[in-house]
Order: C-alpha cells, then structure tokens, then sequence
C-alpha cells in the first residue's frame, strides 16, 4: 500500500494484506454512505471505525492503521473513480473552447499528491518514535484523501 510507505510505517506489508481484506468486508457502508449523501465528508470514518469496532485487534495501533488504510484504499478508489469523470468532462469542455481545464485539472492533482505526501509525512514526524504517530499518520492519509475526493466533485459540480 503506497501511503504506508510514505510514512515510514515497520509493518507496511502485513497492513497491506489486512487493509484489502478490511475495506473488502467493512467498505460497503462507506461506498453506500458516498452514493446517498451529498455532503460526501460525512462518510468520513465509517470504514475504519466500523472495522476498529468488530475486529479482535481494531483497538490496537497496528489493527486501527490496518483499518484506516482500509477506508484510505476505498476513498482513494473513489477519487481516482471521480478524477476520470472530471478530466473527460474537462477535456469535452476543453474541446468546445480554447479551455485548459484538463491541464489544469493533472496539474493539480500531481501538486496535491505531494502535498499530502509532505503533510502527512509531517503528521508522521511531529510525533517521534512514539506508536501514535502511525495513527496519525494513516488518519492523515485517510482524511486528506477523503477530501481531495470531495473536491473533485464539487468542482466538476460547479461547471455541471
């Protein structure tokens, strides 16, 4: 998984396995959330707590990084899903006018990559050597995905 990595976590690997098998059993409530509410961000969470809440170890450090990593993949499929929709939406747009949307749009994305890439890796360091800075680091993942997420729709929304 690419943002275990980005924030130097030991047991990328093993969180990797359990995230997939995790977003696979608890991402049908975050997928049903996105589908019906128009506030998106209010989905935010219901992966990772649902998981944290019913798995044997969801409690501990390396079971709630596995699970928000599980809603991480989730939300990431989903903006991947979204940015698709908006480029060829941009690139018609483009076409009828001398428009740089689409540019625009790849633009961005690469620029907001290496921000959450720098912030979360921030979030990761403010903390030390201590467990807590892989929650905070996989919450920021997470959090900033969601987000990112819900701004490629509502600027696709806005031209719409």
């Amino acid at each position: 998984m690419r943002f275990i990595v980005l924030v130097g976590f030991a047991f990328a690997a093993a969180a990797s396995v359990e995230a997939q098998n995790f977003s696979a059993t608890y991402g049908k409530a975050l997928l049903q959330c996105y589908a019906a509410e128009s506030d998106k961000l209010a989905c935010l969470g219901r992966t990772a707590e649902a998981c944290m809440a019913r798995e044997e170890d969801g409690e501990t450090t390396v079971g709630a990084v596995s699970c928000m990593s599980a809603e991480t993949e989730i939300w990431d499929s989903k903006l991947n899903e979204e940015y698709k929709i908006t480029r060829a939406f941009f690139a018609d747009m483009d076409s009828n006018d001398d428009g740089q949307r689409v540019d625009a749009l790849t633009k961005a994305q690469h620029t907001w990559i290496a921000f959450r890439d720098g912030e979360c890796a921030l979030e990761y360091s403010v903390w030390d050597s201590g467990s807590v800075r892989s929650l905070a680091g996989a919450d920021c993942v997470m959090s900033l995905t969601a987000e990112r997420t819900t701004r490629i729709v509502e600027l696709r929304e806005l031209m719409e």
